[in-house]
């Protein structure tokens, strides 16, 4: 009867909390104006887990909360640049500001060296765009029906 009581309050407790993000929220949830959407640039797993961080920008710089961070010459991943890759899919997780938060990996690899990506909510709460909005819904709708039998990610992760 506890684990039921706990797993009640635990769901009542994660749907309380959805609300929109805050870090770098604005630069999250948009893209570059003029980006055109059926261009995205084909880009290797293995050279996105490659990527370093970026020279001189710290977490939660100030300087980025709300415009991206500039690309330099030989940038071939800037941030903002739409690309399409392709991985194994590692764990699916629901996030308390909305997002689903997603891990893919290489196949020979365990999740432990993955890529991060984060799939916001389609509301408009969550999303000003409208352009954005049907296409994470269309993901998160993939997600939730071919991959969890209709169901929401869980709070804690599900492994695929």
């Amino acid at each position: 009867m506890r684990t039921i009581a706990l797993s009640i309050l635990t769901a009542a407790a994660a749907l309380l909390a959805r609300a929109q993000g805050v870090e770098r929220w604005s630069v999250k949830t948009s893209v570059p104006d003029g980006t055109n959407f059926s261009k995205a640039a084909k880009a290797p797993l293995a050279d996105l887990l490659a990527l370093k961080d970026v020279d001189g920008v710290t977490h939660n710089d100030k300087r980025y909360k709300t415009e991206r961070i500039p690309a330099k010459a030989d940038d071939k991943y800037p941030e903002g640049k739409l690309v399409s890759t392709t991985g194994w899919l590692h764990l699916v997780a629901s996030e308390t500001d909305g997002d689903y938060h997603i891990q893919i990996s290489d196949p020979q690899t365990s999740g432990d060296n993955c890529l991060v990506i984060e799939v916001p909510n389609e509301g408009e709460k969550f999303t000003k765009s409208a352009e954005l909005q049907p296409m994470f819904q269309a993901v998160r709708d993939l997600i939730k029906t071919k991959m969890l039998a209709g169901k929401q990610p869980s709070v804690s992760g599900s492994v695929m």
